[in-house]
């Protein structure tokens, strides 16, 4: 926890410079082990004793820890651009440093799983099929990449909380979330249902996930992604955004009304301690349809609640910045 912290700390930078140097011996492991894997995978192997609900659960938990999951931090792709950037350059940049990678590690990661089965259960199970001389340097490699994946969410989430609180300073934000992370990493090594507790992580967090990206992507389209951005920074009564007391209710009923109706067809029978099964869900085969339900209802929700006001609001010229 101390070791990540590290390169939050000194900032944007040295992020970027550390993260660039890591990919390059990331990129050449990844290429061995596909070599080594291509002659091991069994392509025709097929899953026994799994129906359609079991596949909707496991694609609930793919969209959650993949695109689904990074859809709050868009932001971060942006923020150091300059607003001239071409956005079909930062789609592609997107596209080709996460979107790709993520799929061909998806693969891989199911090939492997075919070619050397006790590694499903544990990364040490690699043993089984591949050389230790192979093996433990992978492992260490992924250790410290774990790290730097740690990293962007910790500048990140330092630079959202001092937009909440702006007397912080970085060094602040990154140890109010290391003591947070390592209360929560503690808890969870040392119980007895780790997966249980990931997975319910993941699959809880949906409720949240799928009706926040509907109402963001509904919210930019109806104002044709034109936003005020002085407005966006004036906190006071008069501000464009400011609304009823700073809360924007058709967007707060949107979320819960989507959480909601997420968790009615929400499975997460694998949750551990966590686990719970809606009630659609259990009527269905136990399939789990949460994020699409949560992602369609909460955006109907804040289309019918903020349509029409938020599509004016697109089209109003920029209020003046207060002097």
């Amino acid at each position: 926890m101390a070791i990540q912290a590290v390169l939050p700390t000194l900032g944007h930078t040295a992020v970027l410079k550390a993260l660039r140097w890591l990919a390059i011996p990331f990129v050449v492991l990844f290429v061995v082990l596909a070599i080594l894997t291509a002659g091991k995978a069994n392509l025709h192997s097929v899953a026994h004793g799994a129906g359609w609900g079991e596949l909707f659960v496991f694609l609930a938990l793919v969209i959650a820890a993949g695109g689904l999951g990074w859809t709050e931090n868009g932001n971060d792709y942006s923020r150091y651009l300059p607003a001239s950037t071409d956005k079909k350059r930062i789609v592609v940049a997107v596209a080709l440093g996460a979107a790709i990678p993520s799929a061909l590690l998806e693969i891989l990661g199911a090939a492997v799983g075919t070619a050397v089965p006790a590694a499903a259960d544990s990364p040490t199970g690699l043993v089984a099929g591949f050389s230790t001389g192979f093996v433990v340097p992978f492992l260490i490699l992924a250790i410290i990449q774990l790290f730097a994946i740690n990293t962007l969410d910790l500048y990140s989430s330092g630079v959202t909380l001092q937009s909440l609180i702006p007397r912080l300073h970085r060094l602040h934000c990154v140890a109010i979330d290391t003591v947070v992370c390592a209360a929560l990493a503690a808890y969870a090594v040392f119980s007895n249902d780790f997966f249980g507790l990931l997975t319910g992580f993941l699959l809880y967090i949906i409720l949240w996930l799928g009706p926040w990206c509907a109402i963001y992507l509904v919210d930019s389209y109806l104002r044709h992604n034109r936003y005020d951005h002085d407005a966006l920074l004036n906190e006071g009564s008069d501000g464009r955004y400011y609304r009823n007391g700073g809360v924007h209710w058709p967007a707060v009923i949107a979320q819960v009304v989507g959480g909601v109706a997420a968790f009615l067809w929400l499975n997460a029978s694998s949750g551990g301690t966590l686990a719970s099964v809606g009630p659609l869900s259990s009527r269905n085969m136990g399939s789990d349809f949460s994020v699409f339900i949560g992602l369609f209802i909460g955006g109907l929700v804040y289309l019918a609640l903020a349509g029409r006001a938020v599509r004016a609001e697109g089209t109003d010229p920029p209020v003046p910045a207060p002097t």
